[in-house]
């Protein structure tokens, strides 16, 4: 049963690698040179099939792109290609449209695979991948939202954000996390008295106003119009007997049937895809995953169209992207 199921997985990688090396030799075709992207580039940049000159409005097809440039025939100044864009600052526009191409397409290749075929460094490959996925986070709508918890399967890689010494799961954000995400606006707009009711007070350890106007040194008209405040914000729920506790907070959001279904499916990518990764960086790999379930949505053209209308993604934006508690599933 073994030898069967290695020889299944064997079987599925092969196809897999030869549907890579296809896709590849196709892309390769369209765009041999540095040159022939940059003028896709432009085109898909500036919405416009023959190159224009910033300067003297000049158009012709035959201006010669070189590296991140193009010169006018007329006055011959120097436009650039990629200044204002997303892909600003590139220094490998053959990669950086190979990447978007086999999204496209549909291929399925990680970060290492990729640069192997396009002989870059991983971590420009890896680097690639979320800002491409920071563009499409911005075309989740509305869609289902789960805890981040619910793909606990799929990480397996540590983070900025993994405490020391701690398996990548422990980064996970459980139900006092989310709970303290939508609590902590309202506790901002608390005055002194009231922010030291609600120090005081605990979940399912009751109060009763003696112990209240004791422990928080508070007169009684002070604490009765805090415990009001308090409980008209959701923060304080009063309970018989004249006691006072936290109200209880608000459940995490819970997978239905379906949105189970689309776990376990987007899991399973993601582990055969990218063999785990981190909870930081769960949401950009929903969004890839995405794009390769989705075919209507993200056809042939429409990846590189979105990324023409987003600005520069700096690698500071995305050593800074978190995910959060509750993850959208496209």
């Amino acid at each position: 049963m073994k030898i069967q199921s290695l020889r299944v997985r064997t079987k599925r990688a092969k196809s897999s690698e030869d549907q890579r090396l296809k896709t590849l030799e196709t892309f390769n075709k369209t765009y041999p040179t540095d040159s022939h992207c940059y003028r896709e580039i432009w085109k898909r940049s500036h919405h416009s099939q023959i190159p224009i000159c910033a300067f003297c409005n000049e158009s012709n097809h035959q201006f010669e792109f070189d590296r991140r440039t193009f010169k006018c025939n007329k006055c011959h100044r120097k436009n650039s290609v990629t200044a204002g864009t997303f892909f600003e600052n590139i220094r490998s526009p053959r990669a950086w449209l190979g990447r978007l191409w086999f999204l496209e397409k549909g291929v399925e290749v990680n970060s290492a695979q990729f640069a192997k075929l396009f002989n870059i460094a991983s971590s420009t490959s890896l680097n690639m991948l979320k800002k491409i996925m920071m563009v499409v986070v911005n075309e989740l709508s509305a869609h289902s939202t789960v805890n981040s918890s619910e793909f606990e399967d799929a990480i397996s890689r540590r983070s900025a954000e993994t405490p020391v010494n701690q398996h990548p799961r422990s980064e996970i954000q459980v139900e006092t996390s989310i709970v303290e995400d939508l609590v902590s606006p309202l506790i901002e707009k608390l005055d002194v008295c009231e922010l030291g009711i609600f120090k005081l007070l605990e979940v399912d350890k009751p109060l009763s106003s003696d112990q209240l106007l004791i422990r928080g040194a508070l007169t009684s008209g002070e604490l009765a119009l805090s415990l009001l405040n308090l409980k008209s914000l959701g923060l304080v729920k009063f309970l018989p007997g004249d006691l006072y506790a936290r109200d209880k907070p608000p459940a995490p959001p819970i997978c239905d049937g379906a949105q189970s279904s689309r776990v376990l499916k987007f899991t399973g990518i993601i582990i055969e895809t990218y063999q785990g990764i981190s909870r930081k960086y769960l949401q950009l790999y929903l969004c890839a995953v995405w794009i390769f379930t989705d075919r209507k949505r993200w056809g042939q053209g429409s990846l590189i169209a979105a990324c023409s209308k987003a600005a520069e993604i700096k690698d500071s934006q995305v050593r800074a992207y978190v995910s959060p508690p509750s993850v959208r599933i496209p």
